[in-house]
């Protein structure tokens, strides 16, 4: 599943409100708060919120399915 460069997991209430994902920058995972704009979809408002190594972030406090989203998204990158 494919949601954007980089971003392997969202947690996401509804279209209109304030999410975060989490989104591999090279050896780093970030967590950004995305804030959608009502008048322009395309122009969302991101605020880094945490970043972990890829080791930290897998005994980091953070949503199970994120962590599970990351080794998918990990073993799909290792066979392309």
């Amino acid at each position: 599943m494919n949601l954007g460069p980089d971003i392997f997991f969202k947690a996401r209430s509804s279209r209109s409100r304030p999410y975060e994902q989490y989104r591999l920058n090279g050896d780093t995972v970030l967590c950004e708060r995305v804030t959608p704009n009502a008048r322009s979809p395309g122009a969302h408002q991101i605020k880094p919120l945490q970043s972990w190594t890829v080791d930290e972030f897998a005994a980091a406090n953070v949503p199970a399915p994120a962590k599970t989203a990351l080794q998918d998204y990990l073993r799909e990158k290792r066979r392309s």
